[in-house]
């Protein structure tokens, strides 16, 4: 039996409330920031069908597309074939051998537009990427924006600045994206899903175009270290990214609402820099919080989340903020008398109870799906997930 790489560490615990698993929603206070998902009007096409075409003149407006393929964003090359019906469905009988994996050695063209207003041009506007399987070329209305030789790795996130290189109206994305060499670290799956015959080459997780001021919030989150005595009071250890991507520093006040109160603290962050910032009880005693109900796994108690509004102000103006959910739990793992490994939540001992968990062989999961698959397991009374 193959063993499955694509990933090996126990998800403890995951059987949370759909609502966590919102994407963070961003502020228009002064409508100084917006969000948009490119999910929409993609094309794809094989590169062997664009031989003697220059790459620049792919990326340009009016570059005739009505032949290319419907592209699904997030998903795989495959996956869009098979979604639109070009080729018969690969998961029925045999028909994935029957698919010809030669076409997808060399490159693919994916392509999509997006529009801006003047008022954008004056803002910073980035393009990030969260999951693209291997490496790309990325080109914008004419001009390269990054190659392959930077522009590769399935689990990384990429974000470009591409103010130099879009205009007023509208604007043309072109990625030339090729798959993985054998021996890269990639997507893989277990012998219960075989390995899809374009090895999952695609924009797998979703593409987002920022427009703000050059100041992001990343990543809050909230650990906790619970009183396993009382169960009713905790230490709450809070800590965000705020990531400047304009030419000068930038000073402001990082204000963190957590629904049991509130911190906040005046921070500058650097030219083209990242500051990691992190809140913690034994400077901000009110994050010794009292009177809590913690969080528990499926069939140990209820699942209680707690709101978690981040912001970074600058001149009185909210230039950033992101809206998540947090439960307050303490999860610990240690070897007992059999030298095997056990778990404890909040102080209790969790008898693990999981199963193996394999994406959607064109990795197009939605949100609807996701949620199908973990109600099932909640219903069948397991408490984490193996993936």
């Amino acid at each position: 039996m193959k063993r499955c790489f694509k990933c090996s560490i126990l998800i403890l615990l995951l059987i949370l409330p759909f609502s966590s698993m919102a994407a963070p929603k961003m502020s228009d206070a002064g409508n100084t920031s917006r969000v948009e998902v490119l999910s929409s009007n993609w094309k794809m096409q094989p590169s062997e069908k664009l031989v003697g075409t220059n790459d620049m003149l792919i990326s340009r407006n009016g570059f005739d597309v009505k032949s290319w393929y419907v592209a699904i964003v997030p998903g795989t090359v495959l996956g869009s074939l098979a979604t639109t019906k070009v080729i018969e469905d690969p998961t029925f009988g045999i028909n994935m051998k029957n698919v010809d994996t030669m076409q997808f050695k060399k490159p693919w063209w994916f392509r999509t537009t997006f529009k801006l207003n003047g008022a954008d041009l004056r803002k910073n506007v980035s393009l990030r990427f969260n999951g693209v399987n291997y490496r790309a070329d990325l080109w914008i209305n004419g001009k390269k924006v990054a190659g392959s030789d930077s522009f590769a790795g399935t689990f990384r996130m990429f974000t470009f600045n591409i103010n130099p290189f879009i205009q007023e109206g509208e604007n043309t994305i072109a990625l030339k994206l090729a798959q993985y060499e054998y021996g890269e670290y990639s997507l893989g799956f277990c012998d219960w899903n075989p390995i899809p015959s374009d090895r999952s080459m695609g924009i797998f997780r979703e593409v987002f175009l920022e427009i703000n001021h050059g100041i992001k919030i990343r990543s809050p989150f909230v650990y906790s270290k619970v009183d396993t005595v009382s169960k009713k009071s905790a230490d709450l250890f809070i800590q965000a990214e705020i990531v400047n991507s304009t030419n000068k520093p930038v000073t402001g006040i990082l204000r963190i609402d957590y629904e049991l109160g509130k911190v906040e603290k005046k921070v500058t962050v650097n030219a083209n820099d990242t500051l990691s910032y992190r809140f913690d009880p034994h400077e901000f005693n009110q994050l010794s919080v009292k009177n809590v109900q913690l969080w528990w796994p499926n069939g140990m108690g209820k699942v209680k989340m707690y709101n978690l509004k981040t912001e970074f102000i600058a001149e009185n103006i909210v230039i950033d903020r992101v809206d998540k959910k947090y439960g307050i739990r303490e999860i610990r793992s240690y070897l007992n008398s059999d030298k095997n490994r056990a778990f404890e939540i909040n102080g209790k001992f969790i008898l693990i109870k999981g199963g193996g968990w394999s994406d959607d062989i064109f990795l197009q999961d939605t949100r609807n799906s996701v949620e199908a698959q973990l109600r099932y397991i909640r219903h069948m009374n397991l408490n984490s997930i193996r993936c």
